[in-house]
């Protein structure tokens, strides 16, 4: 049985991954980046080793990306950054999320099993007296759903028009969240992750970097860090305070710990 090397180890355990679950993929013959790629997606993941879809999805976004690319590559992928569509805040009807939706999903650029929580979400929320966490949650269970639309902008590929919109409309509630709680840390960690799968590198570091203020060392910072360095890697700037976080991230990141 292969093992991830020991980077790879700190690196999982930084994102949410417990021991056992390292170990059950090491066990399936799972054990690089690479081959957690291949699994196809963050859902896929998460329903082979149980593991919490925050997480598999943190680590299918960080297996998916090469850190280890030299500059002249992160040039030509900073320039292929996706144009976002520019949608403003609104908390429309339930159906009219759901027409999206449907076409989405005809283009296969939906996760199925998100669906039903944005209906759930959709109900709790109430334009007259907006709840902060609500709207992340929104914003967050959007972000998921389009995972594989994300796959296919960070693969340079084309997305519907109506996956284009769900993407205006997650950046929109994002922001939301953001300006209702300046320090939303979450909000601004979930944001980087769909920022970073568009390519759109200087604008993750400029959404994450308040959230590197959370409690150091713990697993949101750690998340935070993670985002923050795969854009400063991205974009070929990995001096001065990148480089301070990094030996933060590496010291905070023990093989084994939650």
């Amino acid at each position: 049985m292969s093992n991830f090397n020991e980077m790879d180890k700190i690196v999982l355990t930084a994102l949410g991954a417990g021991t056992n679950e390292v170990t059950r993929l090491e066990s399936m013959g799972i054990s690089t980046k690479k081959a957690i790629a291949a699994i196809g997606s963050a859902q896929t993941l998460s329903a082979m080793v149980g593991m919490e879809t925050t997480v598999a999805t943190n680590i299918f976004a960080w297996a998916s990306i090469d850190l280890e690319a030299d500059n002249e590559t992160n040039t030509q992928e900073t320039a292929t950054a996706y144009t976002p569509m520019a949608i403003p805040f609104a908390l429309e009807s339930l159906d009219f999320y759901m027409n999206l939706i449907k076409a989405a999903q005809e283009n296969d650029e939906i996760n199925e099993a998100q669906v039903g929580s944005v209906s759930e979400i959709h109900a709790r929320l109430d334009e007259r007296e907006l709840d902060t966490n609500e709207v992340y949650n929104f914003a967050r269970s959007f972000s998921i759903m389009l995972e594989p639309a994300l796959n296919k902008v960070y693969g340079n590929e084309g997305i519907s028009t109506e996956a284009e919109q769900l993407l205006g409309i997650t950046e929109a509630f994002f922001k939301k969240a953001i300006e209702m709680f300046h320090g939303f840390g979450r909000a601004r960690i979930m944001y980087a992750y769909m920022l970073c799968m568009q390519k759109r590198f200087q604008e993750t570091i400029e959404i994450v970097t308040p959230a590197l203020t959370l409690p150091e060392g713990g697993q949101d910072w750690m998340t935070a860090a993670y985002w923050y360095l795969t854009a400063k890697a991205s974009i070929g700037d990995t001096y001065a305070e990148a480089s301070q976080v990094y030996h933060v991230f590496k010291e905070h990141a023990v093989v084994g710990s939650r």
